[in-house]
């Protein structure tokens, strides 16, 4: 699964993976070329340029959540289509930029069977030391601590509950 160019799914180098043992699956988005035809990234209209003056964390193009989107650039897809193993844990890393204080905002795991919820987790942003008009740095790991199936629908997506937020760099692991 590419979410764009220089995205990239496994890290053992080869590009296998999805093949039912232990090797590692990662899936990354620099947000860069968010047109390239990949199904498992959604929610395109919240990718821009980072306003004049500013620095996305890597290239040009960031997730801009606000008023308008709630929602950032977003991961979604079925088990199944990730490794033939069901994950015990799933585990973001990125970047976020807040342009004013946060204190409920975060990153979401969404599973869902035919969008009926199984599994809905938060990780709030503003857990850490923050730093106002900067790129910060998060990682989240959500336990599965419910029974899943392989149809079931894994969403990833930043929340910006109305304010101003940049996303970038996201990259989602699975512990087995």
């Amino acid at each position: 699964m590419y979410g764009c160019s220089g995205n990239q799914q496994s890290s053992d180098g080869a590009g296998n993976s999805g093949n039912g043992d232990n090797t590692p699956v990662a899936i990354v988005s620099d947000m860069e070329s968010p047109y390239a035809g990949v199904a498992s990234w959604i929610n395109e209209k919240t990718l821009v340029k980072m306003p004049e003056g500013l620095n996305a964390h890597s290239g040009q193009y960031v997730s801009r959540v606000n008023a308008e989107n709630i929602y950032s650039y977003a991961f979604r897809e079925s088990f199944v289509n990730i490794n033939q193993k069901l994950p015990t844990a799933v585990i973001i890393e990125g970047w976020f930029y807040p342009t004013e204080p946060i204190t409920t905002e975060g990153i979401v795991m969404d599973i869902n069977e035919n969008n009926k919820n199984v599994i809905w987790k938060s990780f709030n942003l503003a857990s850490g030391s923050i730093k106002l008009n900067e790129w910060n740095s998060f990682r989240s790991r959500f336990l599965i601590d419910k029974e899943i199936k392989s149809n079931y629908q894994l969403k990833i997506f930043g929340i910006g509950k109305g304010k101003t937020l940049y996303f970038d760099d996201f990259k989602i692991s699975f512990e087995y």
